[in-house]
C-alpha cells in the first residue's frame, strides 16, 4: 500500500515511519519543513531517500488534497503535544481543524483505512476506568479540550461510516525522540534529580515502539471503524520514580504532594508561564492528568491487534540509556544504565 503519514518527522510519527516501512509499505510525508526528514529517520535506520516528501501544513485544504491524492491509507499523526500553557491557542488552532482536514480529503480519495492518533486525554476526565465506548471529555486543560475536540470529529467521520481507526495514545515514552518532548525531558529531569516534588495520582504509559508497531498493525483495508488503546502500563507517581531508582540503582529525593492541592499552585505557574522566557516545570495539565488517575478498563484488549506491550522497566531503562546516548545525562545520572548501548530494535 502507499500511506500518507502526516506528522511523519516527529516522535510517534518517525517511529511509525519506519514501522510502515518496515512492513514493506510505500511511504509519503507530509511534513512543514524537509529539513526535519533526515535528522528524525536516520537514527532509526531509515533512508530518507525511500519516502516521498511533500511540503505543507495538515490546516491547509490544498496541501492535504494533494497529499491524499492516489494514496490507499493514511496515518494522521500530526498535532500540537504540549503541557506548556503558552501553546494553548496553537493547540485549538491545529488539532481539530488538522483532523477534520485530514480526515475529510482522506476519505474523499477513498483510503482505507484512515488510522488517527488522538490521546486518552480526550476522555478525561472521567469517574470511571476508560474504555474506547466513552464519550469524549468536557473539561480541562486547553490540551485536554483540543483532543476531546478532535475526537469528536473523528468520530464523526466513524459514525458516517468512513473507515477510521482511533488510537487513543498513552503518556508515551521511549528512545528517539527528535525533539525531545514534554514525556522524555520529565523523564531526563526525574533521573537529574530535578523533581523535588510531585503530585500523587498516577497515569498510564505506553512505549512508543509500540504505538508505531500497532498504528502500522492497523493499516489492513476493511476493518472499518474501530477504537484501540495501545497496550501499556498504569503507575503511580511514586512507582515512576521508583522505576527511575530501579533502573538507574540510585536513590532519588522527592516529596509528594496531594495532586489536588498541587493543582491551584501549578495554575498559577501556568499564568506566570507567559511573561517568562523560559519553561517552568510545573504544568498544571501534568498535575490534572494525575489528578485524574485514569486507568484502562480490565475489558480492553491487552495487546490489540497482537501488538504485546514492552515491560515498564524496560521502556523505562532504554529512554534512559538513549537520553544518556544524546548527551542529556551524565555516565553517574545514567547510574546502572550508564555503559549500555542501545540496538535500533531496543
Amino acid at each position: 500500500m502507499k500511506v500518507l503519514i502526516t506528522g511523519g518527522t516527529g516522535y510517534v510519527g518517525s517511529h511509525t515511519t519506519a514501522a510502515v516501512l518496515r512492513q514493506g509499505h510505500q511511504v509519503r510525508l507530509l511534513v512543514r519543513d524537509e529539513s526535519r526528514v533526515a535528522p528524525a529517520l536516520l537514527p532509526l535506520g531509515v533512508d530518507p531517500a525511500g519516502v516521498e516528501v511533500l511540503i505543507g501544513d495538515v490546516t491547509d485544504a490544498d496541501s492535504v488534497a494533494k497529499a491524499t491524492d492516489g494514496v490507499d491509507a493514511v496515518v494522521h499523526l500530526a498535532t500540537v503535544f504540549s503541557m506548556d500553557s503558552r501553546d494553548a491557542r496553537r493547540m485549538a488552532r491545529v488539532t481539530a481543524p488538522g483532523v477534520r482536514n485530514v480526515l475529510e480529503h482522506a476519505h474523499r480519495a477513498g483510503a482505507d483505512p484512515i488510522v488517527y492518533a488522538s490521546s486518552y486525554a480526550a476522555l478525561l476526565p472521567s469517574d470511571q476506568k476508560l474504555t474506547t465506548d466513552l464519550p469524549p471529555g468536557q473539561a480541562g486543560p486547553p490540551y485536554f479540550v483540543a483532543q476531546a475536540a478532535a475526537e469528536h470529529v473523528a468520530r464523526e467521520y466513524q459514525a458516517n461510516g468512513a473507515p477510521v481507526v482511533i488510537v487513543n495514545m498513552l503518556a508515551t515514552i521511549g528512545p528517539h525522540d527528535p525533539h525531545v518532548g514534554d514525556q522524555l525531558t520529565r523523564l531526563r529531569n526525574a533521573v537529574k534529580g530535578r523533581l523535588k516534588v510531585m503530585p500523587t495520582g498516577g497515569f498510564s504509559i505506553n512505549d512508543v515502539r509500540d504505538v508505531a508497531a500497532l498504528l502500522a498493525a492497523a493499516l489492513r483495508p476493511g476493518l472499518g471503524p474501530r477504537r484501540f488503546f495501545p497496550g501499556g502500563h498504569h503507575i503511580s507517581t511514586v512507582e515512576y520514580i521508583r522505576a527511575v531508582e530501579t533502573t538507574t540503582g540510585r536513590r532519588l529525593r522527592t516529596l509528594f504532594v496531594p495532586a489536588r492541592a498541587a493543582m491551584p499552585l501549578c495554575r498559577l505557574v501556568d499564568i506566570v508561564q507567559h511573561v517568562v522566557p523560559w519553561h517552568i516545570p510545573a504544568e498544571y495539565t501534568a498535575a490534572y492528568m494525575c489528578n485524574c488517575d485514569a486507568h484502562i478498563d480490565e475489558s480492553m484488549p491487552k495487546a490489540p491487534l497482537g501488538v504485546e506491550p514492552r515491560p515498564l522497566l524496560t521502556t523505562i531503562g532504554d529512554s534512559i540509556v538513549w537520553l544518556r546516548e544524546q548527551g542529556h545525562l551524565t555516565a553517574e545520572q545514567a547510574g546502572l544504565l550508564a555503559d549500555r548501548k542501545l540496538s535500533l530494535a531496543g
